[in-house]
């Protein structure tokens, strides 16, 4: 289960690089971006471990549990992902949709990528289902529902582009719910909490970078 969670983000980011290299073709520089999240990701190592060991302290209640999954494993290191991409490349967007999602997702893979070197280190000793299991099926969920929305929100204006804005600044608190509810045991929407944020996002994800296909024409005139 250690290889899980190495690999799961790495495998992902191909996964995803080779989806969209088939449905559009290579995209030249395509792993700018990742190379541009690793970066960030060695920054802000060094900012969560900061936060962490001065700040974090668990609190045994289901309120405290909740607060300290969303701040260790999910807000923190996810605003630092967030505010990277923002520092690099603004709120720019491409002519075509699957660039934008090309660039979000390779930053974000490249970000959380080695994020599990850390959590092997830190976490030494005290290896789990969450830990080994869960939090990589949730990075991934992450990484495909920002690269979902935040692309989805560069092409909108006013309320829905707000409101696609705050649905991406929530989705942290989704993964943070389940977590707590797999620290409480409950093991059923424990699963439906933290496989449905990756299989939805997978599944509009694929909507969206497919192509349209055009639709054949009617002819008005019978022969």
């Amino acid at each position: 289960m250690i290889l899980f969670l190495i690999a799961a983000v790495p495998v992902f980011y191909l996964a995803m690089d080779s989806l969209i290299s088939d449905l559009h073709g290579r995209i030249d520089d395509s792993y700018k971006p990742f190379a541009y999240g690793f970066i960030c990701f060695v920054a802000a190592l060094v900012i969560y471990n900061i936060i962490r060991l001065m700040f974090l302290t668990p609190v045994y209640t289901p309120s405290g549990i909740y607060i300290y999954y969303l701040l260790h494993d999910s807000l923190i290191p996810f605003a630092l992902a967030v505010t990277g991409y923002l520092l690099v490349f603004g709120f720019t967007d491409f002519e075509t949709g699957h660039h934008a999602v090309n660039r979000m997702f390779a930053f974000m893979c490249g970000f959380y990528c080695f994020w599990s070197i850390n959590d092997l280190i830190i976490n030494f000793g005290w290896y789990n289902n969450h830990l080994l299991l869960i939090i990589p099926i949730q990075r991934i969920g992450l990484i495909a529902a920002f690269s979902l929305l935040f692309s989805e929100a560069l092409k909108r204006r006013g309320a829905s582009r707000v409101l696609l804005y705050v649905l991406t600044g929530l989705l942290p608190f989704i993964t943070a719910a389940g977590s707590m509810l797999w620290r409480l045991s409950y093991t059923i929407p424990m699963i439906g909490v933290t496989a449905g944020l990756p299989v939805l996002s997978g599944i509009f994800l694929y909507r969206k970078l497919r192509p349209v296909s055009e639709k054949p024409k009617v002819s008005l005139t019978s022969e």
